[in-house]
């Protein structure tokens, strides 16, 4: 199983959370915001701020503040086409939700 740090992936990568690691404060808020160990997990804009989709819920964060998050990449032609529902969609990155 391959594993990339979360914050090196590129837009609309997915993958599942595999290991989380860092400072507890950090890493607690996270947790706090859905971001799981098992959880499938798309990045909806590369850079800084970040912009990431867990589920329904779509987070704006530091990339510093995911360097400890690994990910295990999916194959996205397993996904059935649901990575692309909200591709391209920049009416809900206002609505991110920042850590």
């Amino acid at each position: 199983m391959t594993e990339h740090r979360l914050c090196d992936c590129t837009e609309g990568a997915t993958g599942v959370i595999t290991r989380m690691d860092g400072q507890s404060q950090i890493i607690a808020r996270l947790l706090e915001m859905g971001l799981l160990p098992g959880e499938q997990v798309r990045i909806v804009r590369a850079g800084a701020p970040l912009i990431l989709q867990v589920g329904d819920t779509r987070l704006c964060v530091r990339p510093d503040q995911l360097d400890g998050i690994r990910v295990s990449p999916i194959d996205p032609t397993l996904l059935g086409g649901l990575e692309s529902v909200y591709a391209g969609d920049s009416a809900y990155a206002g609505a991110a939700r920042r850590v």
